[in-house]
């Protein structure tokens, strides 16, 4: 049994929600699909970017039949690949939306699978045994120079280029996603979130609102709330699944 909830809120310093977000329940083969996106771009391009991001592959998804794991880890990108080209294709159309784009992140649940499409830097951790594990990896010029040891992870938190995205949907006609599989167990939980939660909110807050809240409702109000009490200027987008097997 899988339980979810969502909240998503603007930022104070923006027009529009540039955040978009999906969850199809009773896909092919009993599965569900998480879906988010943090759009960028002037005007309000990083808005139709990051929705027609999210509509495009849950109208995919919805049409995807069970297979193989690899069979699946390829439909999931190649779904991503396209979803790209369809929204840069839309950006050369209107000159008001040229450079538009947005971060997608699939999490697609298939009995106790879990693959994910990933691209930008909204996140996906894992919450099992009282610890916090980050699954998807920031594609942003700060996590470069953290991963080839030119500055510390520590340093890369007030770096001044710490919101530079290396790779996002829309930009260019081809980019590739990051495609994880992971295995479920009984008990884990889920945290699937845009950069306006982990800019503000530390992992361990993040760790400390899975272990002091019951309810998945509750999750997403507690951390949300963090992100606004310290300014809250960035649209903030927040999920949280609970894995168990009882009926």
């Amino acid at each position: 049994m899988i339980e979810f909830d969502v909240l998503s809120r603007k930022g104070i310093s923006r027009d529009n929600n540039e955040d978009s977000y999906a969850i199809l329940t009773e896909l092919a083969g009993g599965c569900t699909a998480l879906i988010i996106a943090d759009g960028m771009g002037g005007h309000n391009s990083g808005e139709i970017a990051s929705s027609r991001a999210v509509a495009y592959i849950s109208d995919k998804l919805k049409d995807m039949d069970i297979t193989s794991k690899e069979e699946i880890c390829l439909k999931l990108g190649n779904t991503i690949s396209e979803a790209n080209y369809d929204i840069y294709r839309l950006s050369l159309e209107n000159p008001l939306h040229a450079g538009m784009g947005t971060t997608l992140t699939v999490s697609y649940i298939c009995g106790n699978s879990l693959f994910i499409g990933h691209i930008g830097d909204s996140r996906v951790y894992l919450i099992r045994n009282g610890s916090i594990r980050l699954l998807t990896s920031d594609h942003t010029y700060i996590e470069e120079l953290v991963r080839n040891g030119s500055i510390t992870r520590t340093e890369a938190k007030n770096h001044p280029d710490k919101n530079a995205i290396t790779r996002a949907v829309g930009i260019i006609p081809e980019v590739k996603p990051d495609i994880y599989f992971y295995d479920i167990i009984d008990a884990d939980t889920l945290l699937i979130c845009t950069d306006g939660l982990t800019g503000s909110v530390t992992e361990d807050e993040m760790l400390e609102a899975f272990l002091n809240n019951i309810s998945v409702k509750s999750i997403c109000e507690a951390l949300v709330g963090i992100a606004v009490s310290r300014g809250g200027q960035d649209d903030v987008t927040v999920m949280a699944v609970k894995f168990s097997q009882s009926e």
